[in-house]
């Protein structure tokens, strides 16, 4: 298991995997423990493995903030969420950045999807993307796409550049992030710092019915 974690965040270069791991380690252990009759008791009129054990099986023993149901998952206490009940529902995301470059040329990625990495995130149905356009600062919302406990993926309606944040409920959202989307046929864009980009117009190419084209390209 800690050699296929091992290959995962290599491949992935995303540490979530060891959470995977961990769940598959505390089920190999849960499976052997509860062959043991001796660490099996009444409760309830029923017999059940030792609660000091079945807490253990689910990620951080749910926080103290939710039930341990078995296999890894938390049966949260209203007002947490998350995979470990860690996440106050109330309380906004912490979004930390883009998992590509917050740069996107549109010739060589589809730069209407936005992968967004953070903390405070938990699969909801109320699980939404805010994004409001830079130029002409129209705003709408997406729902938002959990893909682990730390990344989701926001559709965006348009390839311009926008901020972007994430709301566990609809309403509080997360700090802003900025994708800035180009088109390298047109112009040169250089990220000069973490909040702003540099660009350029190319002095070979041309814009004809809003599309660009570049020097001896046929359209």
């Amino acid at each position: 298991i800690v050699e296929t974690c091992v290959n995962d965040i290599g491949f992935t270069d995303d540490s979530s995997w060891t959470v995977v791991a961990e769940i598959s380690i505390k089920l190999r252990c849960f499976m052997a423990v509860s062959m043991d009759v001796k660490l099996w008791q009444m409760s309830g009129g029923l017999l059940t493995l030792d609660t000091r054990i079945t807490d253990e099986i689910c990620l951080n023993g749910c926080s103290g903030k939710g039930t341990c149901v078995g296999f890894g998952r938390c049966n949260c206490n209203a007002g947490y969420g998350g995979r470990d009940c860690s996440v106050l529902t109330t309380s906004p995301p912490v979004i930390g950045g883009t998992l590509h470059s917050s740069l996107c040329d549109s010739t060589e990625r589809d730069c209407t999807m936005v992968y967004l990495y953070g903390k405070n995130i938990f699969r909801n149905s109320q699980l939404t993307c805010h994004v409001t356009e830079v130029e002409t600062n129209r705003q709408y919302t997406v729902p938002a796409v959990f893909m682990t406990f730390a990344i989701v993926s926001c559709e965006l309606n348009s390839t311009i550049s926008v901020k972007v944040s994430v709301s566990n409920n609809g309403a509080v959202k997360s700090n802003e992030l900025d994708q800035y989307i180009y088109n390298s046929r047109c112009e040169q864009c250089q990220l000069q710092n973490a909040l702003s980009p540099s660009c350029q117009a190319r002095s070979d190419s041309c814009l004809i019915d809003g599309v660009c084209y570049e020097k001896g390209q046929i359209f």
